[in-house]
């Protein structure tokens, strides 16, 4: 096989740029121009979606405890604490919203907050 050796000349892409620098510039302050207008012209929008669910693994030690009469009521209070959380959350309302009252029908649906 024969290897050519590539040689680059910082020099000349120096010189390139030089010599292009009217156009960089000018091609740099109207990306600028379009940018600050773009940020003028459009509305701001946040939007966040959160969900956590949480699910304790059941061991040897907690399924003892919890078949033995008088076992741990804190732990079925939160537990069912968690459920009704999760029940009113946005991701199972809104589905459950959608499906009852149909997509077509916007003024009669619901919002989320009046519905919970």
């Amino acid at each position: 096989m024969d290897e050519k050796a590539v040689t680059i000349d910082v020099r000349e892409i120096w010189k390139a740029l030089v010599k292009g620098k009217k156009i960089i510039a000018l091609f740099t302050v109207l990306c600028l121009i379009l940018a600050g207008i773009y940020l003028l012209v459009a509305k701001p929008t946040y939007e966040s979606t959160s969900l956590l669910r949480i699910k304790q693994s059941r061991g040897i030690g907690s399924s003892l405890f919890d078949s033995v009469s008088g076992g741990s009521g804190l732990d079925t209070k939160q537990r069912m604490s968690t459920y009704a959380e999760i029940l009113k959350s946005r991701s199972v309302v809104v589905p459950v919203i959608d499906k009852m009252y149909g997509k077509e029908v916007k003024d009669k649906i619901p919002t989320y907050d009046s519905y919970v």
